[in-house]
């Protein structure tokens, strides 16, 4: 499962007990694109705890690269949809790797063809 950004900053806060749950549940099939850990460990207000979380967390799970497959997945789906490129490189990693995306912004990624997202609501009710 690709995690999106925004779900690791939910996860990095350590208010939420379901999404730490599921995300715990889960550990050993979760991965994360190189695009969110620049987003989210270049964000320059993170407080110590955050940095610590953060960094034991993309140490602990599979880092994906962008590489050309998913460059050119990317360009293909922002002629497509207007999608940030983080978004556009986040939904192709996963497309590319048949991965379901565990996101908070199920609504950028609405209408992505193959795309299987998973929402926080969906997280939670599963648990």
């Amino acid at each position: 499962m690709l995690i999106d950004s925004n779900i690791i900053i939910i996860a990095s806060k350590l208010t939420n007990i379901g999404v730490l749950n599921y995300l715990k549940k889960r550990e050993k099939a979760l991965c994360a694109s190189i695009v969110s850990k620049i987003e989210v460990l270049g964000y320059h207000q993170l407080k110590q705890v955050e940095k610590e979380f953060l960094n034991n967390f993309f140490n602990a799970i599979p880092i994906l690269q962008l590489d050309a497959v998913v460059a050119e997945k990317a360009i293909e789906l922002r002629q497509r949809k207007p999608l940030s490129l983080a978004d556009s490189i986040l939904a192709a990693t996963a497309l590319v790797n048949n991965l379901p995306l565990f996101t908070d912004n199920i609504k950028d990624y609405a209408g992505i063809k193959g795309l299987k997202l998973i929402s926080v609501d969906d997280a939670l009710s599963s648990s």
